[in-house]
């Protein structure tokens, strides 16, 4: 009896090669589409805008996601929470109150005031300084956030402009306590820092006016 011919085994087509020509493995590809490189600015904006609309206590991923037109879960592989993505947004604009001026900078008080106040006076700023008014956690995070790098601004401007040395720390202290009460006014106002604010600040007691 004649012997069966095996069957030949039933290959595909042979696959390209996963490696270079230095034999090396090309990087995964990561699933679906590459991250938007401008979406975190786009969110932090909205964030902003919806605060302003509704407050902080009414934030949620799916109202800034609307404002964006991007999906939920985009925003929730970045932030754990709508109070984190808050926080974000006010750290955000909250650099600029530290400033990035050199040690050879010298800007002066109007300057500094200015600066400050520049563009800040809006709706997110306001509502999340008056939430904090009833929740301590927030006022911590505000003031880390916001209001402490002002005041060591200010502090800066002031013993840069007037030379205050630390034989008067207390009488600078409670000008920059009037400076700072300043630019809060004017963030949450929306009105101008007093063009007399400087002398004011200044003539605090036990100290002679420059």
């Amino acid at each position: 009896m004649a012997e069966t011919p095996t069957r030949a085994r039933r290959t595909s087509p042979a696959s390209p090669s996963r490696t270079d020509v230095a034999g090396r493995c090309p990087p995964a590809r990561r699933p679906g589409r590459p991250l938007d490189p401008h979406l975190r600015r786009r969110i932090l904006d909205a964030t902003r805008e919806v605060v302003g609309d509704v407050g902080p206590a009414d934030v949620t991923f799916t109202r800034v996601a609307r404002r964006v037109g991007c999906g939920v879960p985009a925003i929730a592989r970045r932030w754990p929470s709508a109070r984190a993505l808050i926080l974000d947004a006010l750290e955000d604009i909250g650099g600029d109150a530290a400033g990035t001026g050199g040690e050879g900078d010298a800007p002066s008080v109007a300057t500094t005031l200015a600066a400050l106040t520049a563009g800040r006076a809006r709706p997110f700023v306001r509502h999340v300084v008056f939430a904090a008014g009833d929740d301590p956690a927030l006022a911590a995070d505000v003031e880390r956030i916001l209001l402490a790098p002002m005041r060591d601004r200010l502090r800066v401007a002031l013993m840069r402009e007037t030379g205050v040395g630390g034989t008067a720390a207390a009488d600078l202290d409670a000008a920059v306590e009037v400076l700072h009460g300043a630019v809060l006014t004017a963030i949450i106002t929306g009105r101008p820092v007093p063009a007399n604010v400087r002398d004011v600040a200044l003539a605090t007691p036990g100290r002679a006016r420059p």
